[in-house]
Parts: C-alpha cells; sequence; structure tokens
C-alpha cells in the first residue's frame, strides 16, 4: 500500500511538473527552462542528501544513475519542446507509454510475452496513432501538431530507460539515486550552456515559476525512487505512469484545451495499454 501511495503521490507531482513546464516552455528558452528548473532540484535534493546522512552508494548504483540522467537531460529537451509545440492533451497519453518500455526490454532480452501483455502493446501503439491525429483544423493552422508527436515518441523512449536506471541505482539509496542522476542531467545542461555560449533571460515571474517547477519535478523523482524499493518496478512503473491524466485535466481547466472524440479514444487505449503491458 505505500507503495501504491507513493507512486500516485509521483503521478501528481510530476502531472504538475509537466503542466508548469509545458506553460513555461511557450513562453521562454528552453535552455533556460531547464538550467533553472534543474540547479533549483539538485541544489533541492543535495541538502536532503546532506541533512539525512549516510554512506555513498556502491559504484554501480552511482553509474546507473548517473547514465539515466544523461538520458533524462535529452528526454526532457525533447519533451519540453513537444509541449510547446503540440498540444497537453495529444503529448501526454503518448508520453504515457515510457511505462511500457521496462516491459519491452526485458521480453527482448527472454523474457515471455503474456496474452495481456501482447493485447497491451497493441492497445498502446493504436492509442498513440489515434490520439496523435487530432482535429484537422489544429493541422492545418499551425503544421506544429505532427513535431509535437515525433518529439513526444521519442522522449517516450527516453523516459522508459530512465525508469530502468533509477530503478537499478535505487537499491542501495533512492535519495542518493535521485542526487546523482539529477546531478548528471545539470551537467549536460551546463556543458550545452557553455557550447552555446548564450542563455536567454527570463522575466522575474518566469524565474519564480521555474523555481516551482525544479522543486516539483525532483520531489517527484524522490517519491518515485523510494516508490520502486517497496515494490516490483512494473507494479510502480504503471501508477507512476498516470501523471498524464493530472497534465491534461489541469490544461483542461486552465487552458480550455479540447479534444475531439478520436482523441478521447486514442487516450483510453493508451492509458488501458499501459495497465495491460506493465500488469499482464
Amino acid at each position: 500500500m505505500v507503495a501504491v501511495l507513493l507512486a500516485l503521490g509521483a503521478s501528481f507531482l510530476w502531472g504538475m511538473t509537466n503542466f508548469v513546464g509545458g506553460v513555461q516552455a511557450r513562453q521562454i528558452a528552453l535552455l533556460t527552462l531547464l538550467l533553472v528548473s534543474q540547479t533549483v532540484g539538485v541544489v533541492t535534493i543535495a541538502v536532503v542528501v546532506l541533512i539525512r546522512g549516510g554512506p555513498i552508494p556502491d559504484i554501480e548504483s552511482i553509474v546507473a544513475a548517473a547514465i539515466a540522467g544523461l538520458i533524462s537531460a535529452l528526454a526532457m529537451a525533447m519533451f519540453f519542446r513537444a509541449l510547446a509545440v503540440g498540444k497537453f492533451s495529444v503529448v501526454m497519453p503518448i508520453i504515457s507509454a515510457s511505462a511500457t518500455v521496462p516491459v519491452i526490454l526485458g521480453i527482448a532480452s527472454g523474457e515471455r510475452l503474456s496474452a495481456l501483455q501482447a493485447a497491451g502493446i497493441v492497445a498502446v501503439i493504436a492509442g498513440v496513432a489515434i490520439a496523435s491525429r487530432g482535429s484537422e483544423g489544429t493541422r492545418k493552422r499551425s503544421g506544429k501538431l505532427a513535431e509535437g508527436v515525433v518529439l513526444a515518441l521519442i522522449a517516450t523512449v527516453l523516459f522508459g530507460l530512465v525508469l530502468i536506471g533509477l530503478d537499478r541505482a535505487a537499491g542501495s539509496d533512492p535519495y542518493w539515486a535521485v542526487l546523482v542522476l539529477r546531478f548528471s542531467t545539470l551537467s549536460v545542461i551546463f556543458l550545452t550552456v557553455i557550447v552555446v555560449g548564450h542563455l536567454p533571460i527570463a522575466p522575474s515571474k518566469n524565474i519564480r515559476r521555474l523555481m516551482l517547477l525544479g522543486i516539483l519535478d525532483i520531489s517527484g523523482f524522490i517519491v518515485f525512487s523510494i516508490a520502486t524499493t517497496r515494490d516490483f518496478l512494473s507494479v510502480v512503473a504503471v501508477l507512476g505512469s498516470l501523471y498524464p491524466v493530472v497534465t491534461i485535466a489541469v490544461a483542461w481547466l486552465r487552458l480550455g484545451e479540447r479534444m475531439n472524440h478520436l482523441q478521447w479514444v486514442g487516450i483510453v487505449f493508451t492509458f488501458l495499454g499501459v495497465v495491460l503491458v506493465v500488469s499482464g
């Protein structure tokens, strides 16, 4: 029960993270968004680790978390760009499929595929295809929806790999795992800033929201990391992947986003497929 509550809590925190980040991605430069939010996140988790104390984890856990952090940097860039150019209600169901990646990789490595998992994979593929179509008016008006879908698909695979890395690293210490992961992510962002040689300045009101974004994001990772130590990743992953529901609901309430009936069918298929794959 504790793992269930923690995973659901992570879903809520990540859902709010995605909404705040998606809105900010439409207003300021992506590099600024990532640098400020991740710096706040790293400082937050560093303080938590310092207060808790405890030994440094083994090298295997550190390496797993560091690699997950590198992948996470690219995943976030793809994801927030997708939210900037596409609709929340289309991008988020696609991202929810990241929970199926650990299961699919397990199958590829020799694990047997159950009937429920096979049905779930079909449902996810069908749901993503249907939800990503959008309305004809949207495609004709902006031409951006297709771009958002492609970026979301790439981010989905990358986020799935991050879940696997975090699960392997959290066994020693979930707090240290998150710290190493996010420090690795921040290092990539800093390096990118140096290479680009320019960082657009955001207004003060946006900076405050980016700070909130960083706290929400790191809190979600802490809660999810702890949850992976209390139950199987397949169980935690499906509950932790429900965050798109939060993002879509907030976007509907705050931004007035609307979806056609076909998109609703796609969303239902995608979420159903996620549940079947990770619990089959």
